[in-house]
């Protein structure tokens, strides 16, 4: 098994459309703290970006509209009383890469820092996170689970299941 579904506090959840899924991204940025980490895993389509908006708006406010997928910038940062900021790992090949784009720092200065491809640099995130992956049914509806790495993450996800409560696959 991946070690991003191995280890942690799980909570799944369905979504059925795109607004869905980014209703739950602003609820769960609404909780994340100066310091948060969340990774994204899914096949390209999957929600991640629209889980992204979501946690973006979320967290400082920002328009579901100025926030895009950085594929080729790898990052975007939006400002905000907690700065977030978005990598999108698909093109990171080595570790030598993430330190070329600064990413250690990102993770040291109070951000909220959220991973696309977060599978591909496994290695590279801290050892305290939040998981998010992505599976797609059809179309429109997502399984979203959320796994916890460390115990700020496992509150995040009791105040996750608690809100979906009736929703989620707990």
């Amino acid at each position: 098994m991946d070690d991003y579904k191995s280890r942690g506090t799980v909570m799944s959840l369905l979504s059925r459309s795109p607004e869905e899924t980014c209703a739950f991204g602003e609820y769960l940025g609404s909780m994340l703290f100066p310091g948060s980490v969340v990774g994204l895993v899914g096949e390209l389509g999957a929600g991640k970006t629209c889980c992204i908006k979501g946690i973006v708006r979320g967290v400082n406010g920002t328009s579901y509209h100025d926030v895009t997928s950085p594929t080729f910038a790898i990052i975007h940062e939006y400002s905000g009383k907690i700065p977030v900021v978005h990598v999108d790992a698909y093109r990171i090949g080595s570790n030598s890469e993430l330190e070329a784009i600064g990413f250690d720092e990102y993770l040291e200065v109070g951000n909220v820092v959220v991973v696309e491809w977060a599978d591909r640099i496994l290695n590279a995130l801290p050892e305290q996170y939040l998981m998010i992956a992505f599976d797609v049914f059809n179309e429109y509806e997502r399984r979203i689970v959320c796994r916890a790495n460390g115990e700020p993450y496992r509150a995040v996800i009791e105040q996750l299941s608690e809100h979906y409560c009736g929703m989620c696959e707990c």
